[in-house]
C-alpha cells in the first residue's frame, strides 16, 4: 500500500491512525496527538531517507547512518490491531520483529548467566548445519563426477 504514513516505521493509513487514535482519546486530545503522530512519521521518513543518503556517500558516521526511531504508546498499536484483520496483522508482524530485536537485550537484563550458554547453543546448530550442508555438498560432488550410486 503506497499510501501508508511509513512503509517501514508505521505501516498504515491516515484513516487507520484517525480511527485508533480517536479510540484512544476522542474530541480535542484526539486531535492533538493525530497530529503529533503525522509529525511524527513524517520526521522519521526525513531522517530515514537522509540517513540512507548518508550511507550510500559512503559514511560511517553512526550520527549520519542511523535510522530515526518511531517511539509510539504501546495502547496506540493495541488500538490499530482492534480496528480491522488486516490491520492487526501488520501490527503483529511490527511487534513480532520488535521482540526478535529486543529479546538478546532482553535476556541480558533477565538471564546474565544463561546468554553465554544460549550463544553457545546458537554456535553449535549453526556449525552443525554448515556441516551438514558440506557432506551433502561433498555427496553431490562425488554424484556428479562418480555418477549415482548403483
Amino acid at each position: 500500500m503506497s499510501n501508508f504514513l511509513d512503509p517501514q516505521a508505521f505501516p498504515f493509513t491516515e484513516k487507520e491512525l484517525r480511527a485508533a487514535v480517536f479510540l484512544l482519546a476522542p474530541g480535542a486530545s484526539g486531535e492533538e496527538l493525530f497530529h503529533a503522530v503525522l509529525d511524527a512519521c513524517a520526521s522519521v521518513r526525513s531522517e530515514n531517507a537522509r540517513a540512507t543518503e548518508a550511507r550510500l556517500r559512503g559514511s560511517i558516521e553512526p550520527e549520519d547512518i542511523n535510522d530515526a526511531v518511531l517511539s509510539l504508546p504501546t495502547e496506540l498499536y493495541a488500538a490499530l490491531a482492534v480496528s480491522d484483520p488486516t490491520t492487526e496483522q501488520r501490527v503483529e508482524a511490527l511487534l513480532a520483529g520488535w521482540r526478535a530485536l529486543n529479546r538478546k537485550a532482553w535476556s541480558q537484563q533477565l538471564m546474565p548467566d544463561v546468554l553465554p550458554t544460549l550463544d553457545e547453543a546458537e554456535a553449535q546448530a549453526l556449525a552443525e548445519w554448515s556441516s551438514m550442508k558440506a557432506r551433502l555438498a561433498a555427496t553431490r560432488h562425488k554424484l556428479n563426477t562418480d555418477g549415482p550410486r548403483t
